[in-house]
């Protein structure tokens, strides 16, 4: 009967180790994952100021190009005018 719950034992234990591989495999994954998302807001927070860098240049652009066309209407009617 003592061999019985020996073995018995045993596989408790044994079952216990797996348990604590398996919790520390989960905690190390969640550590990963944490350090992934915090490269991920690098990376976001890099695009995000792209893209104002880019709105910004279009807008001059757009700016620009407005005026330039001003110009040439201008310089058109004058040329047309004359």
């Amino acid at each position: 009967m003592d061999d019985q719950f020996r073995a018995i034992d045993a596989r408790f234990t044994e079952m216990d180790a797996k348990f604590e591989r398996v919790l520390s495999e989960i905690f190390r994954i969640g550590v990963l994952v944490e350090e992934q998302n915090n490269r991920n807001r690098f990376v976001l927070d890099g695009y995000a100021s792209l893209y104002e860098r880019q709105e910004r240049f279009e807008a001059t652009m757009n700016r620009r190009m407005d005026g330039l066309e001003e110009i040439i209407r201008s310089w058109s009617k004058s040329k047309g005018s004359v």
